[in-house]
């Protein structure tokens, strides 16, 4: 069978519908940044990398909104889809601290001059052109004592993402997807310290 990969282009609504995974993933994710937050800190910056339509940073919002604290904070949320964008903003219109940006992270960090106290990202770091940089720029971005949180998808899992992944970019040196280890590594070399880590 020879087949010709489409266009990628789905509407966010379908997206929110079907990724069931996703948002079991982005759901436990929270539960453990929950563990690690300072609830003492009353205003702060948050940024959610790759929000597709929201699930982990829905879920911190309501979190911090629980504490009575939401609104002391500012949310960057940001995404390369334009679906997802327009969802998101529909989504979030309402509060006054998010910000939805349509902007790949891969290049969100270059001359950027914002700080965050949590940066997070549900399911989405495995679509980086070059995560050991990115984390290196992330390590930047964060303020003393912050906290980065993230799932991603590993070499380990999901045959089909890496067969996707490998058509994608074909065209770049780096076609698999990184071993738990080699991810503990790269966190490591650029001076994270690990407060918890699953596979």
């Amino acid at each position: 069978m020879l087949v010709k990969l489409k266009n990628i282009k789905f509407s966010a609504e379908y997206y929110e519908e079907r990724a069931v995974v996703q948002k079991k993933i982005a759901r436990a994710l929270g539960e453990k940044i929950k563990t690690h937050l300072d609830y003492d800190n009353q205003d702060g910056a948050l940024m959610d990398l790759g929000a597709g339509t929201g699930f982990l940073s829905g879920y911190l919002i309501d979190l911090f909104a629980s504490k009575g604290i939401v609104s002391n904070f500012k949310f960057d949320l940001l995404d390369v889809s334009p679906h997802m964008v327009q969802y998101l903003n529909d989504r979030f219109s309402h509060l006054k601290g998010v910000r939805v940006i349509e902007k790949n992270f891969d290049d969100s960090f270059d001359n950027y001059s914002d700080h965050y106290d949590l940066i997070v990202s549900s399911s989405s770091l495995q679509w980086s052109r070059d995560l050991e940089k990115l984390f290196k720029k992330l390590y930047q971005a964060i303020l003393p004592n912050g906290l980065f949180a993230f799932s991603i998808i590993l070499d380990e899992t999901f045959k089909e993402l890496r067969e996707l992944r490998s058509v994608l970019f074909a065209d770049q040196e780096q076609l698999l997807l990184y071993s738990h280890r080699q991810i503990i590594d790269m966190l490591e070399a650029n001076s994270f310290e690990i407060l918890e880590s699953s596979s």
